[in-house]
């Protein structure tokens, strides 16, 4: 009876390890699973192309008083910590908290400071 008893106690421990094992994988995948997904790569390269199109449409581009502008209307500003392409008011990056427009031999760069990491985007002449 007592070598019946003694192998019940082995398979429940063995169980009860089993179990845990279990249980702390399932916690370590929540935790992995529940951080936030950084996107800003995919964000800035959209950004980039987007100016791309853009200059190619109007032939380049050039800085008027501080702003890039690819026409006397289409022009790439930062307002309030947003970059802004005007006209109108589309949004392409917020909580901007420095920028610098850079003139080169055939584009013009912009490098903005985004979440305290510096992006550059190059647009053409």
């Amino acid at each position: 009876m007592s070598h019946k008893q003694g192998s019940i106690l082995i398979q429940t421990l063995i169980n009860l390890i089993i179990f845990a094992m279990f249980m702390h994988i399932s916690f370590q995948s929540i935790v992995i699973l529940s951080k936030p997904i950084s996107i800003n790569h995919l964000k800035y390269e959209y950004i980039e192309l987007q100016l791309q199109y853009i200059a190619s449409l109007y032939n380049g581009a050039s800085i008027i008083n501080g702003v890039l502008c690819f026409n006397e209307d289409h022009c790439l500003e930062v307002n309030n910590h947003r970059l802004i392409l005007t006209p109108g008011y589309q949004i392409l990056l917020e909580n901007i908290e420095s920028y610098i427009f850079n003139e080169q031999e055939e584009s013009f760069q912009l490098k903005v400071l985004h979440l305290n990491e510096w992006v550059i985007f190059n647009v053409r002449k």
